[in-house]
């Protein structure tokens, strides 16, 4: 961590569960967290949710969860219609003219399609669904926003943690986005129990003693 200077500015906050990452898990993680009446803190390095393609199926274990908290019907509003992805089909390529473009050697019912309608309707009361991540993210920061029990900052990087005898003691840095603050901002977090969902920059596990198997 760079050295404090004059313009940095520190903040102290207190909150019973520190939520280190704002990807899809996060800011769900927030809003269920929300749902049972829990205060928190999330940190997100990034000024905004992923601009890159990732994930892009919710099945129907997901879309029963998004359903207990409030969150299906909006995504079964703005995804795929189950008419357009009822199947998968294996083709040799998506288009040309030559002799083996185009051509498909095989395809299968899917995601509850066809002839899979029956039996995953028999195994839950909520369909898959089919909505990017790069869209679902900033719908899910939306909502979990909109709770006055979560405190979200986008642009705070965590950098250290340590236990104490209540809790943790976390810092997070913001840097200076456009000089907006006129310099970076630290900001300290007391008492919290920590829960990562960044696995690229893992710093909140070796700080927390969690050690990987396999």
């Amino acid at each position: 961590m760079s050295e404090l200077t004059s313009q940095t500015v520190v903040k102290e906050m207190r909150a019973p569960v520190l939520i280190v990452g704002g990807g899809a898990c996060g800011l769900s993680l927030s809003i269920f967290l929300s749902s049972h009446g829990v205060e928190h803190l999330l940190v997100e390095r990034h000024p905004t949710t992923s601009h890159l393609p990732k994930a892009h199926y919710l099945n129907q274990r997901t879309m029963e969860v998004f359903r207990q908290h409030g969150l299906a019907d909006e995504l079964y509003a703005v995804g795929t219609p189950m008419q357009n992805m009822r199947k998968v089909r294996w083709r040799t390529t998506l288009g040309g003219d030559g002799p083996l473009d185009a051509k498909t050697f095989h395809e299968m019912d899917a995601f509850g399609g066809g002839a899979l309608a029956e039996t995953y309707a028999r195994d839950s009361a909520c369909p898959s669904s089919n909505y990017p991540q790069l869209r679902l993210e900033p719908l899910l920061r939306r909502r979990a926003q909109a709770s006055p029990l979560a405190t979200i900052l986008f642009g705070h990087e965590l950098t250290a943690i340590s236990q104490t005898d209540s809790g943790i003691r976390a810092t997070a840095v913001a840097p200076d986005y456009g000089g907006l603050c006129g310099g970076s901002r630290r900001r300290e977090t007391r008492r919290a129990v920590a829960r990562e969902w960044n696995e690229r920059h893992q710093r909140t596990r070796p700080n927390c003693d969690v050690a990987y198997q396999g």
